[in-house]
């Protein structure tokens, strides 16, 4: 309860990264482009007002690919595919132990 009402950058950070882990998991079980969108949406908006520069980095990315990333949360990819569709670079295949560590604009997103 305390660590909600903390204004740390560090708590910030792990409501944020909580919240689109919630958002990957209710577009997968609804599967409804038009709802994944909104969440995403509502999402995108609360990480570009943050104030933490690496949740706005990550929010620009996603919402210059927002139509690749919500195809991609309904097509259950991983989280680190979905942020680098439409980039050229080569695919680096996740690592770790949890198969989430892959390029992820340096968000560690482990559990």
């Amino acid at each position: 309860m305390q660590q909600r009402r903390s204004m740390l950058k560090s708590a910030r950070a792990w409501r944020l990264k909580m919240a689109l882990r919630a958002v990957y998991a209710r577009a997968k079980e609804h599967n409804s482009v038009q709802q994944a969108s909104v969440e995403l949406q509502a999402w995108l908006s609360w990480a570009f007002r943050c104030r933490l520069e690496p949740f706005k980095k990550l929010a620009r990315s996603l919402k210059e690919r927002f139509a690749a990333v919500v195809r991609g949360m309904l097509g259950h990819r991983s989280r680190p595919f979905v942020v680098s569709c439409g980039t050229q670079q080569p695919h680096v295949p996740p690592t770790g132990a949890n198969g989430l560590t892959g390029r992820c604009l340096s968000l560690d997103m482990r559990r």
